[in-house]
């Protein structure tokens, strides 16, 4: 009662000792500080700091923050203050022990605020990375400790000298950056694959899709892609685009003849025509020659043998011929009688070659490719080309960047004239057992600014990234019922799809179904080649688009999506999703009620992990590999030249995957 009366009547007694009575309960009472902190506030008036809070702040580029508070070091503090600092110093190192014990210690490189606020939030303790408050992070703790206040940049500090020597137990790192502290088993946000299968490269993701008909599932798994090579690979793949360059030309030439048919004095001229009519006979010669491929009947028949066609001239011709009728309105040397019957009976033979190779609907009829960097992002190094020797040329000169080139899908779902594609997320979690594969049921479409126009090759109509559109201005005689922000949130998209004809649920019944089947797919065919290291995760961001029938295609995915407010859309769904995020790989190890927010669990597989893993050494998945119903049958084909790009061609046929959908009609381009 004594002490209790004299530290209340402190301030009415000159005589009273401060300093010495708080140096007794130190000295006595060291164990219990955590208990009398609370009864012993910080005196600001002592220490000469301003009593206006600090409030931490999202700001874009908090790597790089000078100092919030004006420090002078050299402010000397009386024997009651350096008193006070020890204890609260005391109090913060209690904490940081605590933190460590209950492995509660993380680290973030990069700006993701949500998800520092979200750890912080759980009562962890952030180590700062050496860039993050770096002019705080150098000056001593007993300085620091003057400017603490609940939450501010000096308490971080603080708080993560304290745990300097303590290792994390979440890391959130770019992909690039080593794995440290391993042996602990933190939570990271990596999970490694070896290079060929790496699905977040255009090159894996190559690598995936030829795996990936060992693991389809009707209506579980199963890929839905654009055809695509690298160009900086082998030889014989390089062929192999070639020839599917050369057989899609031909290909797209009956379907261009065929789509315009009813306008037929517009493609032939008996007596001034100045294209030979052999250029529509080689073509449809070359259809029937693929159908008889899709279908086996051509294993026996010499006559396919690439050796034997050496007039390389013939596809330099009709490459010319065909190409002269469908950009320049060349007119064929032919008759009314022999076109008709050509283009009818072409018209079957495609029709069924769709029914085999649905994504072959996919192609138009103009042959363009897409030419990617196997190894970059955000839309960097990409072109759009219809020419073959300039896109091997391309492709050459700039080899270091390893080129992949892809099939550009020429008839895909426009909204308003317009083309776009959707970005959805990923999640894969990886505990003592099993892989996890997490689909966010939020999603948002990315629109170009432009009209959507093949015969305009411009990055700013074709390529839909946000780092791309940013820097154009939507033109004034654009849509008013499209973004302004080239954005739309899923609840726009599903009320744009509930105003069109017998599509109100398509979204549930095919849309994200078809999302999910891709996926699980290219998870699955990664499998063989993939780290599983306890308590691992990571997120992707997918890119998708959708045909004119609504069927998704997968186009890429990206370990390091942009998760940045750039937009109203994405500052809306981002912080939410890595709240979530937060809720699977944190909460939900610790209790199975979580309810882990718009994660979906779509697929799960079981492993056997390594208990000795060591980060220089690989780990295996055990089991027995899967077999399919029969081997792939190894086909000879008809080869293909072309002018300045062959001298003898030899078959390199890519695996394609079937798809169940049906094509009923084939429809003039749009």
């Amino acid at each position: 009662m004594e002490g209790k009366s004299s530290t209340r009547n402190s301030k009415n007694d000159k005589n009273y000792n401060h300093i010495g009575k708080i140096q007794e309960i130190i000295h006595y009472l060291d164990g219990e500080i955590h208990d009398l902190v609370p009864k012993y506030p910080i005196n600001t008036a002592l220490l000469g700091i301003s009593a206006q809070t600090h409030e931490n702040k999202d700001r874009k580029n908090v790597n790089d923050q000078e100092c919030p508070l004006p420090i002078n070091i050299d402010v000397p503090i009386d024997k009651t203050a350096k008193i006070e600092v020890r204890m609260l110093l005391s109090f913060y190192s209690k904490q940081a022990h605590e933190a460590f014990q209950k492995r509660r210690l993380f680290i973030v490189y990069g700006n993701f605020y949500t998800l520092r606020h979200s750890l912080l939030k759980r009562r962890w303790v952030e180590k700062l990375s050496r860039n993050r408050y770096a002019n705080l992070q150098a000056l001593p703790n007993e300085t620091l400790i003057r400017y603490v206040r609940p939450g501010n940049e000096f308490e971080q500090a603080v708080m993560s000298n304290l745990v300097s020597r303590y290792p994390p137990f979440f890391i959130w790192q770019p992909k690039a950056m080593k794995d440290s502290y391993a042996e602990e088993l933190p939570y990271r946000n990596r999970i490694r694959r070896g290079r060929t299968l790496d699905f977040s490269t255009k090159i894996g993701l190559i690598g995936c899709s030829e795996q990936a008909s060992w693991y389809r599932k009707e209506n579980i798994c199963g890929m839905k892609y654009p055809r695509f090579y690298r160009l900086g690979g082998t030889s014989a793949e390089r062929l192999a685009f070639i020839d599917d360059f050369c057989q899609t030309q031909c290909r797209n030439f009956v379907r261009f003849l065929w789509n315009n048919f009813y306008y037929i004095d517009l493609l032939i001229d008996e007596e001034h025509g100045t294209e030979p009519a052999d250029t529509v006979n080689f073509a449809i010669k070359n259809v029937v020659k693929q159908l008889n491929e899709f279908s086996h009947t051509d294993l026996d028949d010499e006559s396919w043998n690439p050796e034997n066609d050496k007039n390389f001239h013939i596809w330099q011709d009709f490459l010319k011929s065909s190409n002269n009728i469908i950009f320049n309105r060349s007119k064929l040397k032919m008759n009314r009688v022999e076109f008709s019957e050509s283009i009818k009976s072409g018209k079957l033979y495609l029709q069924k070659i769709f029914n085999k190779h649905p994504d072959f609907h996919w192609d138009g009829c103009r042959n363009l490719w897409i030419l990617k960097p196997g190894f970059r992002g955000c839309g960097f190094g990409i072109i759009v080309r219809n020419d073959l020797d300039e896109i091997l040329e391309f492709a050459s000169i700039n080899s270091n960047r390893r080129y992949i080139v892809q099939k550009y899908i020429e008839r895909p779902l426009i909204i308003y004239k317009t083309k776009f594609d959707i970005r959805m997320y990923m999640l894969l979690s990886v505990n003592q057992k099993n892989l996890s594969i997490w689909l966010y049921k939020d999603c948002y479409l990315r629109f170009s600014s432009q009209q959507f126009d093949m015969s305009d090759l411009r990055e700013v109509i074709h390529l839909t990234n946000n780092s791309i559109q940013k820097r154009y201005k939507n033109p004034e005689h654009r849509d008013k019922r499209l973004p302004g922000n080239n954005m739309w949130s899923l609840a726009e998209f599903k009320k744009y799809l509930s105003d069109l004809p017998e599509t109100e649920e398509i979204w549930n019944t095919k849309i994200y179904p078809g999302f999910a089947a891709n996926l699980i797919a290219v998870v699955m065919a990664s499998l063989e080649d993939t780290t599983f290291v306890e308590n691992a995760f990571e997120l992707f961001g997918c890119d998708f688009m959708l045909d004119e029938e609504f069927n998704p295609i997968l186009i890429e995915i990206n370990a390091t999506p942009d998760l940045s407010r750039s937009t109203k859309v994405t500052a809306t769904i981002c912080p939410m999703m890595l709240k979530d995020m937060v809720k699977v790989v944190v909460d939900l190890p610790k209790d199975p009620s979580v309810v882990p927010g718009l994660f979906e669990l779509a697929f799960k597989v079981r492993y056997a992990p390594r208990k000795d893993f060591q980060p220089n050494y690989c780990l295996s998945v055990s089991g027995i590999q899967m077999q399919g119903t029969q081997k792939p049958i190894e086909l000879k084909v008809n080869s293909v030249t072309t002018p300045k790009s062959m001298s003898k061609l030899t078959q390199a046929n890519s695996k394609q995957i079937r798809s169940p959908s049906k094509i009923s009609k084939i429809t003039t381009d749009q």
